[in-house]
């Protein structure tokens, strides 16, 4: 459950400053979409990284 938050709280604090760089391109009103957005898509891209990092090391730990 660790792994899941801290991919949570990374994603969350990522996303932030992400939107701030093109922030000022928006409107206001249409920053918590902005942020939502990118939260969803850095989210699934720590979980894959997390994913692939896991499948590598049990690669290399069995020596296959």
């Amino acid at each position: 459950m660790g792994e899941k938050r801290l991919i949570n709280d990374t994603a969350r604090e990522t996303a932030k400053k992400i939107v701030q760089v093109f922030a000022p391109l928006l409107r206001d009103e249409e920053l918590r979409d902005a942020f939502e957005e990118v939260l969803i898509h850095t989210t699934a891209g720590l979980e894959r990284f997390t994913a692939l990092s896991e499948r590598e090391r049990l690669r290399l730990h069995d020596g296959t």
